[in-house]
């Protein structure tokens, strides 16, 4: 069977293509590595993406490659196998070969769907979904989220890092940037988005923290008319980054907070002096801990004790009831002048 008895077309739904049949259309050979080319727009550059490449038992496994009129071969299947075979200096490998001529859009859809069937690395996600929304004809999203089995929310985010810059598109392949947080990213000039790239080499952001930290960035830069560029180079930003004796989660966490004192320096204020009040209040800081609403919208606090026994209970929570009426109203609006 030959890859034109494959109906290759843009129904997702295609029930006689599947790898199965393929497989029984290839004929097998050793080809010499330097005949084997990766596939335009389907394939990341190997520095490019953050893909792990396969080793051991995986590395045995054929490749799938589509012959060329100029006697090179497109590889359709183990891309990151044939990475790591160039790496380890191998000289060939044993491939399948498809029953030719194939089109570069034949060539395309089967390497999609040989590998639509597994989890995608986000690199993988985007090339394959640009590659079939700027083909011609152009693939839809509908059509693209069924083949790549993407759920919608994705698709909506790699159709908008369709049309980013290329630094970007480099920097969410990489998972430097999470994808949800790509257009704000983007909103960055880009000497800002090289300097928040090189702050945060090696700090594992959260999408949630990397997003406040995306949007607060501009907004503090606007409010004291400065680059991203001198907020990271800020005294308090570097004690913290070249700080060795911190780990990682506990850098992100120093660096959060003073961001976050310098997007809300009113807000900060009135939590370091509800932490003060706190603190001279505490009738039992290793048993006790008080936790105020987040922005002092509320009139509670949340009450945390620990108690071993009975006694330390009474005893605990006869402290806590000696506290003035003004003290407690006081630890719930800090931002009010405190009663005197």
């Amino acid at each position: 069977m030959s890859l034109k008895s494959i109906p290759i077309s843009q129904d997702p739904t295609a029930s006689q293509f599947s790898p199965e049949r393929l497989a029984q259309s290839l004929r097998y050979e050793r080809i010499p590595l330097e005949r084997l080319v990766l596939p335009a727009m389907l394939f990341p550059r190997p520095e490019k993406t953050g893909t792990n490449n396969p080793d051991g038992p995986a590395l045995a496994y054929p490749l799938v490659v589509a012959a060329n009129a100029n006697g090179s071969f497109t590889i359709l299947d183990g891309c990151k196998r044939y990475v790591s075979l160039r790496r380890a200096n191998a000289s060939d490998c044993s491939c399948g070969i498809l029953n030719g001529p194939v089109t570069d859009g034949q060539a395309g859809f089967v390497r999609i769907m040989l590998n639509s069937g597994r989890p995608l690395h986000i690199s993988e996600q985007y090339h394959f979904f640009n590659w079939m929304v700027t083909s011609n004809p152009p693939w839809n999203p509908e059509e693209a989220s069924k083949i790549l089995r993407l759920p919608w929310k994705t698709i909506t985010e790699l159709k908008g890092l369709v049309g980013y810059p290329a630094d970007v598109v480099t920097a969410v392949c990489t998972e430097k940037i999470h994808l949800q947080n790509s257009g704000d990213f983007s909103l960055l000039p880009e000497d800002a988005r090289i300097r928040f790239l090189e702050f945060f080499e090696g700090l594992e952001l959260s999408v949630q923290t990397q997003r406040e930290f995306l949007q607060w960035l501009p907004e503090i830069a606007a409010q004291r008319n400065c680059s991203l560029q001198q907020i990271a180079a800020l005294p308090e930003c570097e004690v913290v980054r070249n700080d060795t004796k911190r780990n990682g989660p506990q850098k992100i966490q120093a660096i959060r907070s003073v961001f976050h004192s310098l997007r809300f320096p009113r807000f900060d204020a009135d939590l370091r002096r509800w932490n003060g009040l706190w603190n001279k209040l505490n009738p039992n800081p290793a048993a006790i801990n008080l936790v105020p609403d987040p922005f002092f919208e509320k009139d509670r606090l949340e009450i945390r004790v620990a108690v071993s026994d009975p006694k330390m209970a009474r005893e605990i929570f006869g402290s806590l009831a000696n506290i003035s009426v003004d003290a407690w109203k006081n630890l719930m609006h800090p931002t009010e002048r405190p009663a005197t």
